[in-house]
């Protein structure tokens, strides 16, 4: 089994497909990963071996470049459609607004979409920057579109109780930034074993976490089963040949440094005293 948490569960899944030819039964369990890990066919080909779990508004998941485009078209759209002074916005976005008064707080300051004005130089600049953007990512790198890697489970508090449920997700469901006060803190490790432990299944969206050659996450009080699952530590599989290449390679560093010392003419290996 190889697990880790935010880089260290992409670092996991990448280990995980170099590692899969020689174990076949290795599974990952990749924690809140980055989202620029994948490309498509890759995420495919891991679906069988990589499980990915996303917590409700994370935003290390939802990290690539083509979602921070589309943040920053989000940005120049709602700046477009400013009805108001941009020194009254500014003043009434540091006033607390609720949920019920949002919609009308926005009709207040914000036109309707299809009300934009098109005739300004603002909206010209911004519809060359756009185009030109857009070619850039028509090539080249630009174009491969990255995920997060293999199956995903989704886990969403929708109450905010504490209480989550979990749901298969798909790719395409993060490839939008969620804002929201929560997008930092849903990383939080320190409380996601919690988390996971206070799980909520329902008959609809259970997933089932136990996977063949490797442990299950959630177990009762009675004895575990003896699972043929073996931990990639560095240093520490005494199944693979990771630990054999390692020492052969300490052994040739060794030798080397003798006899580069042995060979120098700029250090003196002879002693000599006076008395």
């Amino acid at each position: 089994v190889v697990c880790g948490h935010s880089l260290g569960g992409g670092v996991a899944a990448i280990l995980s497909l170099m590692l899969r030819p020689s174990f076949p039964g290795l599974h990952c369990f990749a924690y809140e990963p980055p989202g620029c890990i994948f490309s498509t066919e890759l995420t495919r080909i891991s679906r069988d071996f990589i499980t990915s779990f996303v917590r409700q508004d994370d935003v290390i998941p939802r990290l690539s470049y083509h979602n921070f485009e589309r943040v920053r078209d989000s940005f120049f759209d709602v700046f477009c459609r400013i009805k108001v002074p941009k020194i009254h916005l500014f003043f009434d976005l540091r006033r607390p607004c609720a949920d019920r008064f949002l919609e009308v707080r926005n009709a207040m300051v914000l036109r309707p979409h299809d009300a934009i004005p098109k005739d300004t130089s603002f909206y010209a600049t911004l519809e060359e920057f756009r185009a030109e953007r857009a070619a850039k990512n028509s090539k080249g790198v630009n174009v491969v579109q990255l995920h997060v890697p293999g199956r995903i489970i989704h886990l969403i508090d929708s109450n905010n109780s504490g209480l989550y449920h979990a749901y298969w997700a798909k790719q395409d469901d993060f490839n939008t930034v969620e804002i929201s006060s929560r997008m930092l803190s849903d990383h939080d490790i320190h409380c996601l074993p919690d988390v996971l432990s206070n799980i909520k299944f329902g008959d609809v969206n259970r997933v089932s976490l136990g996977f063949a050659n490797a442990p299950l996450i959630y177990t009762d009080d009675e004895d575990e089963a003896d699972t043929d699952a073996r931990l990639f530590v560095c240093c520490l599989n005494p199944y693979g040949r990771l630990p054999v290449l390692l020492l052969l390679a300490c052994l040739v560093a060794s030798f080397l440094h003798a006899y580069a010392i042995g060979g120098c003419d700029f250090v003196d290996t002879s002693f000599s005293y006076s008395h």
